[in-house]
């Protein structure tokens, strides 16, 4: 065996053992990445399911207060008077009291 045989067989063994090295680092690599993704897909659903449960609560809560401000508006006419109802209710009283106090021989300077 020559010098060149000798190196040559160095060199495959060599470049076989890189190779090998090298394909079973992807091979981790690999395994990790498909290890990651299944931590990431339960990650999500998990999120996905807790926004569900949170997007579900908000929108019984904007249901229920759309309800209450659809009955506030329905019994406002009913419950409040607005500033030009009292305005004219008022007059009235006021004059029914003047009719009251001249009627009853006042001056007008009580």
């Amino acid at each position: 065996m020559d010098f060149n045989t000798v190196m040559q067989g160095a060199l495959t063994l060599g470049m076989g053992a890189l190779i090998w090295f090298i394909k079973r680092a992807i091979s981790t690599w690999d395994t990790a990445i498909a290890k990651l993704d299944e931590k990431m897909a339960g990650a999500i659903e998990k999120q996905d399911q807790r926004i569900s449960a949170i997007e579900c609560k908000s929108n019984e809560k904007v249901d229920k207060l759309q309800e209450q401000l659809h009955n506030l508006q329905k019994d406002m006419p009913l419950v409040y008077t607005t500033r030009e109802d009292f305005i004219l209710t008022m007059n009235r009283v006021e004059d029914k009291l003047n009719r009251i106090l001249y009627r009853n021989g006042g001056n007008g300077n009580e």
